[in-house]
């Protein structure tokens, strides 16, 4: 997470749009792969590459919300904040009823989630 602003300058020259999607696919794949048990090293490794992503499309999609939203900047960023803690507020819930079933059910879910806001981010870039 210290790392993105010093990168920010590099990140800025790949267009908003693009790196949501990229960055929620790579924490969507990230994920996914610590469901497998490779063991606590790789576990590891593939989470910080999971931080890393999210840390990257966190302002990736407030920059294109806030580009698409026009005159309605400060309308859409509430909005955009309003799902945000509703999410926040909701994710722990659905953790704990999916954590029933295991640490794979939990990244598995996590990685189908953040695959469809990249899909989701995608069908809105072409739109």
């Amino acid at each position: 997470m210290v790392a993105i602003p010093l990168l920010a300058g590099r990140l800025g020259v790949i267009a908003a749009p693009t790196r949501l999607v990229v960055a929620l696919g790579a924490a969507a794949l990230a994920v996914a792969v610590t469901a497998v048990p490779l063991g606590g090293v790789w576990v590891a490794a593939w989470l910080f590459v999971f931080v890393a992503a999210i840390a990257v499309a966190a302002p990736a999609a407030v920059q294109t919300i806030t580009a698409r939203a026009g005159e309605a900047r400060g309308a859409a960023t509430a909005l955009y904040t309003f799902a945000l803690f509703v999410g926040a507020s909701a994710g722990p819930q659905l953790a704990d009823l999916v954590a029933r079933h295991g640490y794979p059910a939990v990244a598995l879910a996590v990685a189908a989630l953040a695959a469809a806001g990249a899909a989701l981010a995608a069908v809105s870039e072409r739109s």
